[in-house]
């Protein structure tokens, strides 16, 4: 069913004005303000005006305005945004047409429904428009809900200006920020009561009249200028002509509240028997029109009753021709009234439920069943359409009608605690929904309905399956198959083939997963696209990388802004799919993009499940950044990550990958005791669970990491594992994986033939399935440095092995096919205090021998991009030598500092790292050279957050800040101190906006160490500290920063500076 089926077309309309309504000119002044700003707060409690002052207003603008008057029904989140679109259709307008197609497609998200929204509106705004959302007070604790509406806010166009009408004060992520940017206005219950004045003029203009002043302060002394108390005070009088206003307020009691039921009370026995009849049995619609007046009450008359009562001034307002609803204070006054005789109550409930029941407004038909407690009815609606709900992601509207039943009669109806096992596994709460599984199952088999059986049999194997619990799923999902005909239940077998097959899949049968895909297909073949997540998970564990990476890329939404219109996918989610394929693929940046929108999906979810997959995701991502020796920031973040993932949940399942990760940062960087241990614990985790795919991962990074630490016993026992595994379970890329690590083992053993029989073993992997990048660059289970095969690989060519290959391979490298390489990379940092690490190895400074050595690498890789001529050397390096001196000594240095880099060169051979070409040098080019200016520039340019966080790190001090050449490279030293401030400056800004003030802090202190004379991170501080309202540190910082400029330039501050601390002092 289209979700525009339940959209209520008079909630979009403006309620028309009552009478007897005093404009006041004090409030239409600030209302009018609104159009100065993109969203307005009108917050006060019920009966203050909320709605009638904006009425007011919009009676006397003549901008254009749509509106939406908020229901309770329309806490479930697509319902809210159906309305939303639909709301500024109300013109004869299509502006929301392509939201609300997209909102009905099963693959969008709300938030292509959402972009389409704003973007049609600002196409069609021309002219400075309002949009009034009121009553906002009924959904604003609906997270997903402020969710759209804070998104909705940041990106209105400049045109429109939102109105949110609310009993309390809204809690968007956002409000502080548009406090503090001056972007929104409140006006609060302190604006809206009546005055002196506006009292006097309400009595006498309106209500025809006329109090004296002594009157009216004692009536304002008792109402506190509540309207709606007001309001009551003028009928009863009107009903009692005789009485005082001072006899009217003695007869009431102290609350306002209390004064009210008085008032209303009053009233009501004013009016005749048939309308106080109608007013009290219609009390129970939130919604008053001619039909359903006329089907509750019996009669034929209900339009020409709620005519006389609009017009009477009683509390009853018109949300459009024909269609009312009663005031709630006075709505729930009549409801209290009504519930002295339950039984009449429950029958009416029972009545208007038939009504909407036979419209099919479930929403409404639920909501009367579940008053007039027809629990048997609630069981028969929720088993028609309860799942269908739950797989539109509105699970908490599910959630919501099964807890209104009472809990002992709820065991009455097994399908009702099955759809509450359903919606606890798509909130996460896994042993919960195991229970509900079970007594659902027990009640169904006292009944003997074996499809009940079969889908609570089918619910406790897909909690196994969402937490990978292979051999726990293996039998319920068999057992429930086994209950089904497969001719008659066509649908629901199919669905049980599929999830058969993904636990198939993580048993370690690949084969037989795709035969189940395909036999579901036969029996339905317009599988859902959920199947494509299954069959991605299937491209990963068959080596398939590519394939499944496209497919997951058809499905990918982009960066999440609000909760998609679906349950949770758990560890099927399609950007942590995606990380994992690129971590494996060592493509660091996407796999970081990816594990961070896991991230956001899991917030806007509100799933700890998803969040804790992406922190363990974003380790794996952090660990390929941070290859790097020149500091410890990218390990240390990644394990942080991969702790924080196993703390997040209770799972211990999901504790293996976590701890998989831990094993392959401990051993890649060579605390092969620790690995061993991870990797000890996360197999026996994973052996229990039936799933030796992961098993294979754990046991290859800890074959690599003893390659890497020289533990060769360890390493033959895992990686011979992993091969042996990576053969059973048919994974052609494991298995690549595994004989590339057993052949670099053997060929640094000295084992040469066998690392040429391991790579003849696997060249075809690699050039048969795409697995080129294990050659190419440093990737999660591959290489930590890409150079240390290159040396094997080179041997294997001379040797005819893989020849065609290896030679485009080498070749397109730009290497010399039978010369000398190293087998490593060399690291420079240039930040700071200089350092070398050549592979692993870090040269100490008496590993350089002369200082002149060191001074020579130095000049040129400041220069690597061009030759340096001998004569350019000798003049910075020996410009008070000789010629003749100088060139002897340029050679001694030139031998010493190849010695240096290269020290198991053969003699004889051409050096790498340095090329000569007659009287020029330079840096090979091919030579895998990496600067710490290189991935600051890089993480620069990516630009976000955590790359810009990145390239504050590698900044670790003036660029060869102690070194006698940086007089030669201060054109230099200044752009890259440049970049450094702008990095630093747009980090500290995103965090203020972002409210992470004390992330901004530790960036301020970070650049000052390095920079005390950075006058913005002073002012960066001082708003920081006022956004914290530590006001005296505001006046700290500034001080500091005054004495700083002083006693460094002899100076005074800048006017921007002064002028900041004027506006933020206390």
């Amino acid at each position: 069913m289209s979700i525009r089926n339940l959209i209520i077309l008079s909630q979009l309309n403006p309620p028309a004005q009552r009478s007897r309504v005093l404009f006041r000119e004090r409030i239409h002044r600030l209302l009018k303000r609104s159009l100065n700003y993109p969203v307005t707060f009108v917050e006060a409690g019920t009966g203050y005006g909320k709605s009638t002052a904006i009425l007011s207003f919009l009676t006397r603008s003549s901008h254009p305005v749509y509106w939406f008057s908020i229901s309770g029904s329309d806490r479930d989140p697509r319902l809210f945004l159906a309305k939303l679109f639909t709301a500024v259709n109300q013109h004869g307008e299509s502006i929301g047409d392509e939201a609300l197609r997209l909102l009905d497609m099963p693959d969008a998200t709300p938030q292509e429904a959402l972009i389409a929204f704003i973007n049609a509106l600002a196409k069609n705004t021309k002219d400075e428009t309002l949009f009034i959302l009121d009553d906002f007070h009924r959904i604003q604790d609906v997270e997903e809900i402020v969710g759209y509406v804070d998104w909705l806010i940041e990106n209105l166009p400049p045109e429109l200006h939102l109105i949110l009408s609310t009993r309390y004060d809204p809690d968007f992520p956002n409000t502080n920020k548009w406090r503090v940017k001056g972007s929104l206005l409140e006006i609060s219950k302190d604006d809206l009561v009546f005055n002196l004045d506006e009292t006097m003029e309400l009595f006498e203009s309106q209500y025809s009249l006329t109090l004296s002043r002594a009157d009216v302060i004692e009536l304002l002394n008792k109402t506190e200028g509540w309207a709606i108390g007001l309001q009551m005070v003028w009928q009863s009088l009107q009903r009692n002509p005789g009485l005082s206003i001072r006899q009217v307020l003695e007869e009431g009691r102290r609350s306002r509240t209390a004064l009210f039921d008085y008032l209303a009370d009053e009233v009501l026995s004013g009016l005749g028997g048939e309308t106080q009849k109608f007013l009290i049995q219609t009390s129970i619609l939130s919604k008053l029109d001619n039909s359903t007046c006329d089907f509750l009450l019996n009669i034929e008359n209900s339009d020409r009753i709620l005519r006389q009562l609009h017009n009477s001034g009683l509390f009853i307002e018109e949300l459009r021709p024909g269609v009312y609803r009663y005031h709630q204070i006075f709505r729930e006054f009549l409801m209290n009234r009504l519930q002295r005789n339950p039984a009449i109550t429950q029958e009416l409930h029972r009545k208007i439920a038939s009504y909407f029941q036979a419209h099919e407004y479930w929403e409404e038909a639920l909501y009367h069943l579940l008053m007039a407690h027809d629990y048997e009815q609630v069981n028969r609606i929720l088993q028609n359409i309860g799942q269908k709900m739950i797989q539109d992601g509105r699970q908490e509207s599910v959630n919501y009608w099964i807890h209104e039943i009472p809990e002992d009669v709820r065991q009455e109806f097994p399908y009702v605690i099955y759809l509450l096992g359903e919606v606890n596994r798509f909130l996460g709460n896994f042993e919960q929904a195991l229970e509900n599984y079970h007594t659902a199952e027990r009640r169904f088999r006292q009944e003997e309905n074996k499809t009940g059986v079969s889908l609570a049999l089918r619910g406790q194997g897909q909690v196994f399956l969402d937490t990978i619990r292979p051999i726990n799923a293996d039998q319920y999902l068999q057992d429930a198959l086994d209950l089904l005909n497969p001719i008659e239940m066509k649908d629901e077998v199919a669905d049980l083939l599929v999830l058969t097959a993904e636990n198939q899949l993580n048993l370690g049968h690949p084969e037989s997963a795709e035969s189940l895909l395909s036999q579901a297909r036969e029996l339905r073949p317009a599988l859902d696209m959920e199947t494509d997540f299954i069959k991605a998970r299937v491209f990963l564990r068959t080596g398939r990388l590519q394939q499944g990476i496209d497919l997951l890329l058809a499905h990918e939404p982009g960066k999440p802004k609000t909760p998609p219109a679906r349950p949770q996918r758990f560890h099927r989610e399609s950007s942590l799919l995606l990380s994992l394929f690129y971590a494996i693929q060592g493509e660091a940046a996407l796999a970081e993009r990816y594990a961070r929108q896991g991230i956001e999906m899991g917030q806007l979810l509100q799933s700890t499940f998803v969040q804790s997959v992406s922190y363990m995701r974003l380790g794996h991502a952090l660990m390929l950044q941070s290859q790097h020796p020149f500091n410890n920031d990218g390990f240390d973040r990644a394990v942080h990550y991969f702790k924080e993932s196993i703390e997040k949940i209770d799972i211990t399942r999901i504790h293996v990958e976590p701890l998989w990760g831990m094993c392959r940062a401990m051993g890649y960087n060579g605390n092969i005791a620790e690995a061993e241990e991870l990797a000890s614990e996360s197999l026996s985790i994973a052996k229990k669970a039936g799933d030796e795919w992961i098993s294979i991962l754990i046991q290859l990074s800890l074959g690599a990491g003893a390659v890497l630490a020289g533990e060769y016993d360890l390493a033959q026992q895992a990686l011979t594992t992993a091969e042996a595994a990576s053969l059973e379970v048919k994974d052609p890329f494991t298995l690549c994986v595994a004989r590339m690590w057993l052949a670099l083992k053997a060929w640094q053993q000295g084992f040469e033939n066998t690392a040429f029989g391991y790579l003849e073993k696997m060249l075809p992997l690699i050039t048969g399935h795409g697995y080129e990048f294990l050659l190419d660059k440093e990737t999660l289970l591959g290489l930590k440095d890409r150079e240390r095969i290159i040396p094997l690989l080179l041997a294997a060519y001379k040797n005819n092995i893989g020849k065609p290959f290896l030679q485009g391979l080498l070749e397109g490298k730009g290497l010399d096919l039978g010369a000398f390489h190293p087998g490593y990379s060399l690291w420079v940092r240039t930040f700071g205090e200089f350092r070398v690490w050549r592979g692993p190895h870090k040269l100490e400074p008496n590993d350089w021998k002369r200082e002149k050595a060191r001074q020579l690498f130095q000049l040129l890789v400041s220069h690597r991009d061009k030759w340096l001529h001998r004569d350019q050397i000798i003049h910075i390096l020996w410009a008070d030598s000789s010629v003749d001196n100088a060139s002897n000594y340029l050679k001694v240095i030139l031998s010493t500092l190849n010695q240096i880099v290269e020290p198991d060169r053969t003699k004889g051979e051409p050096s790498f790292f340095v090329e000569r070409r007659q009287d020029g040098y330079r840096i090979n080019p091919n030579a895998c050279v990496i600067l710490d200016t290189d991935l600051f520039i890089q993480n620069i340019e990516n630009g976000t957050p955590s790359a810009l966080k990145n390239a504050l790190n590698l900044y670790q001090g003036r660029y060869f800040e102690d070194s006698n050449i940086q007089e030669w490279l201060m054109v230099e030293d200044q752009y890259f101190h440049q970049q450094f401030l702008l990095a630093a400056d747009k980090l500290i800004s995103q965090y203020i906006q972002e409210q992470a003030f004390n992330a901004a802090l530790e960036v301020t202190h970070q650049v000052l160490a390095i920079d005390k004379l950075w006058e913005p991170a002073y002012r960066f501080q001082m708003e920081v500290f006022h956004g914290l309202s530590r006001h005296s540190m505001v006046q700290k910082v500034f001080r500091q920063c005054q004495i700083v400029f002083r006693e460094e330039l002899n100076s005074s501050l800048s006017a921007e500076t002064v002028d900041l601390y004027e506006a933020l002092k206390p």
